[in-house]
């Protein structure tokens, strides 16, 4: 139930704002890092590097040589992947 309870947690921050996501060890302890190498390279690449390596968007795009604007959309598809992962997860828990 606690495992539960926290992936509910996790979708609800995804959904307030991919800025409000947590940090390193939150995010290793609801498990992303994993549910990250089910995301295409793109949007891994981008999730990762916002979330995990926490650079700002300038950071992201210049790393993967895209436009800021580009990097903006593929981690909010990223994220959006993710949070309907976890919510299906929730669902079959």
């Amino acid at each position: 139930m606690g495992d539960r309870l926290r992936t509910g947690v996790a979708v609800e921050r995804i959904e307030l704002s991919d800025e409000a996501l947590a940090t390193v060890e939150e995010a290793r302890d609801l498990g992303l890092v994993a549910l990250l190498d089910t995301l295409p390279r793109d949007q891994r690449e981008a999730v990762r590097g916002r979330i995990i390596d926490e650079w700002d968007y300038d950071e992201v795009a210049r790393e993967l040589a895209i436009s800021p604007s580009s990097a903006r959309k593929r981690v909010s598809r990223g994220l959006a992947a993710l949070r309907k992962s976890l919510q299906h997860e929730g669902e079959s828990v």
